[in-house]
């Protein structure tokens, strides 16, 4: 007689539901002065199109506002607002394309207690080619203290017409990264982190140079006003007292 011999259903391993919880510390993503400021490049080129503009000119467009240029007052809403003063913007152009640019008022209005300006900047290169930016500014209006009329009308039209420029000028890259941060604020409500310290040298430069729109030191020749090269101005120095460009310094027998 075979006895059956049942066997025992092996019990199911229990089912244990597992979590996977991945925490990630936050990180401080914010762009940098430096990354507002960076020019793109692809290897050395400052640009991927050839102009007329030489790259001496775009590192100057597009390089550091020197510190002693940039001021501060407060901004509405509370905080407070960095920027650059027109004279500046005069400067940098005229160390650029050497006077040779136009700033136009194409029309100007009033609205909301502001008078608004509409103004084109045309920079020039000495074969006449030429690159316009167009952009608005704005300033309030200012009124006497009875309230009786505007306090200085004209005047108010002028810083109007002294923001477009600014605003021009800084779509060619003239203290971009001033306005840059401003605008990097406004859009996001943070600063911008700060890890680009200002060089000794833009406070201080070296003697018989000159600091250009980017707080560089440049050495200028002292007849021409053309950038001269340090071997060339330390070797006229020597030589001459003073810094004179290889064009200007007399011929030698």
């Amino acid at each position: 007689m075979v006895k059956k011999v049942e066997k025992k259903a092996k019990a199911s391993p229990k089912k244990v539901s597992q979590e996977l919880v991945i925490r990630v510390a936050p990180q401080d993503v914010r762009l940098t002065e430096q990354d507002l400021i960076e020019p793109m490049k692809d290897g050395k080129k400052m640009a991927l199109t050839k102009t007329w503009v030489s790259a001496l000119q775009l590192m100057q467009l597009v390089g550091k506002t020197p510190a002693q240029f940039i001021y501060e007052r407060p901004g509405k809403g509370g905080g407070k607002f960095k920027y650059v003063m027109g004279s500046y913007i005069i400067k940098a152009l005229n160390f650029v394309f050497g006077w040779n640019w136009d700033f136009e008022v194409i029309a100007h209005g009033i609205e909301g207690g502001q008078v608004w300006v509409h103004g084109k900047l045309t920079v020039k290169s000495p074969n006449g080619e030429t690159i316009t930016k167009s952009q608005f500014g704005r300033a309030d209006i200012k009124y006497k203290k009875d309230g009786k009329g505007m306090l200085d009308f004209g005047n108010d039209l002028k810083g109007a017409s002294t923001d477009a420029m600014k605003k021009c000028a800084s779509l060619l890259g003239i203290a971009s990264d001033v306005y840059g941060k401003t605008e990097y604020k406004d859009e996001t409500g943070n600063d911008p982190a700060n890890n680009h310290p200002v060089d000794d040298n833009q406070k201080h430069p070296p003697e018989g140079a000159v600091v250009g729109p980017d707080g560089s030191p440049v050495q200028v020749c002292s007849k021409c006003d053309e950038i001269v090269d340090d071997k060339v101005a330390s070797f006229s120095k020597s030589v001459y007292k003073k810094v004179l460009c290889r064009d200007c310094q007399p011929k030698r027998k």
